[in-house]
């Protein structure tokens, strides 16, 4: 990441975290699927993202439709949906497009030492 996403990026996910009261060092991961609702894989992935949720308590999961958050809009800067936000001890660790299977979250989780 370039120094101004990365910074812009750090905003987005200190928000996330203090909203979710995750994420920061000794709390719990967050794990962000950033989507939009008018996206049909987005929408196809929400039930699979909710069931990699209930197997990782403990990671907190949050579903950030990025249209309708206007506190984050913003700041982001999206290519491609569904994209992941991996953020753990304070330090985003994933930050990126993922196709939509729960084996792809499961490698995120797990590369990011959930």
């Amino acid at each position: 990441m370039s120094p101004d996403v990365d910074a812009s990026w750090r905003c987005v996910a200190d928000r996330l975290c203090a909203r979710q009261q995750a994420g920061g060092v000794g709390q719990r991961p967050l794990l962000a699927c950033l989507c939009a609702a008018w996206c049909h894989v987005c929408r196809d992935f929400a039930p699979v993202f909710e069931h990699v949720a209930a197997q990782h308590p403990e990671v907190v999961f949050a579903w950030v439709d990025v249209e309708e958050d206007e506190a984050l809009g913003d700041d982001l800067d999206i290519e491609n949906f569904p994209t992941l936000l991996l953020v753990r001890d304070g330090a985003v660790v994933h930050l990126g497009p993922v196709l939509a299977r729960a084996a792809t979250v499961e490698a995120v989780l797990a590369r990011g030492g959930c």
